[in-house]
Order: C-alpha cells, then structure tokens, then sequence
C-alpha cells in the first residue's frame, strides 16, 4: 500500500465536504539552473588558471577568453545538468526555484481554473528539502496568513528532525494539516452540497481532478 493511499483518502472526503481542490505533489527531481551551471564552469577554469599560473605551466593568453566565449554557447540544458548548477546558487536562489516549479506543477494540474472553483497544492521538493503551500490566488486574499503560516509551520515541525525526508515523512505531515485546511474551507466557503448516496462516500462531484499524489522525478 502506497504511505499516500491516507492523504488521498482523507483528500477526497475533504473534497465531498467543501468546494475545493486539493492537490499533493512530491518533486524528486534536482533543480536545474543554466546560472548556477554557468558560475560553475567559470570557477573550474579559474582554478585551473591559477594552477596552471603557479606551476609555470604554458597557455596562451588568449586560451582562457575562448573557453569562456565557448562556455556561454553551450546549451543550457548541460549547464544546468552538471552537479556544479546547485553548488554555485544562493539559498535564496533555490527557494525561489522551488517556488517557481510548484507554480509550474499547479498549472501543469490545470488547478488554475479548477472545476470546484478553488484550488490549494502542497508540493515537496525533496532534493531541496523544502516545500510550499499554494493557493489559488482568490483563497490567497482572503484566508488569513496567519493560517497559512500556521500549515507551513505545522509541516516543517514534523520535518525538522528529520535528517533525509521520506514519503511516510511528508504523508504524516500532510495528514496534519488537511483537517486545519479543511475547518478553513467550511469556515470561509461553506460546505459543498450533499449529494445522494446509498452507503459510504458518494460519487465524485462532476469534474473534480484526481486526488492521487504526484510524484516528478
């Protein structure tokens, strides 16, 4: 059984209560930046510069211009790939990244107009070891921040002590804040219709996207 087969559960009975999409994606897949890339084969060549300076090696003076003239060429797919694209960017650098692909993956679900009329992602970056909470822009003005601030809380407590994030990790820290998601919505949006049903769960609501966890990788 997969350690998300709670998360998606507890999603869809969410779903049946309030009008809202609630999506969960954990993202395995290295950042990748031509920048970082970039800085990173500038610094080889200046190393080896100063090697090749202090063993009186002989290069051409004009050697070190071309290779980076040559560098600036390349594709930006083999920069970004080389493990040197992570080592050379900022902190703050790779947060933005990490924002930047769950803004992609929200709209890669197409929870940017969603049938239910709201939609929320949770997305994981686990290389990264960070993650974010996005809403829609309609919830982001008008749930408190305080609630968000409080989700994001939530789940980086239950990570901190953890020194390598696994996905019974992440499922453990989403199931602990679905239930606050959930008193928000009925809260803010009311409660969705009831629909009929003649034992447990009913139908999916019309249109609703699925509820299973992406993973990217």
């Amino acid at each position: 059984m997969s350690p998300f087969s709670a998360v998606e559960q507890r999603i869809r009975e969410i779903e049946h209560e309030v009008p809202i999409e609630l999506r969960v994606a954990v993202s395995s897949r290295p950042l990748r930046s031509s920048v970082g890339g970039l800085r990173g084969l500038m610094a080889c060549l200046a190393s080896a510069t100063l090697c090749i300076d202090l063993f009186w090696l002989p290069m051409p003076v004009w050697l070190a211009p071309v290779v980076c003239l040559a560098a600036s060429w390349l594709p930006s797919g083999i920069l970004a790939r080389g493990p040197w694209s992570r080592m050379f960017l900022s902190a703050s650098s790779r947060s933005r990244m990490v924002q930047d692909d769950a803004l992609g993956t929200f709209r890669t679900l197409k929870m940017d107009a969603p049938p239910a009329g709201h939609a929320l992602l949770i997305y994981f970056c686990t290389t990264e070891r960070q993650f974010t909470i996005l809403p829609d822009s309609q919830l982001e003005r008008t749930w408190p921040k305080e609630h968000w601030q409080a989700c994001t809380q939530r789940i980086a407590l239950e990570l901190k002590d953890r020194s390598r994030t696994s996905t019974e990790d992440i499922a453990r820290a989403v199931l602990g804040v679905l239930d606050d998601i959930r008193g928000q919505a009925i809260t803010r949006l009311g409660p969705r219709k009831p629909l009929a049903t003649s034992g447990g769960l009913p139908p999916d609501p019309d249109g609703l996207l699925p509820n299973t966890v992406v993973m990217i990788s």
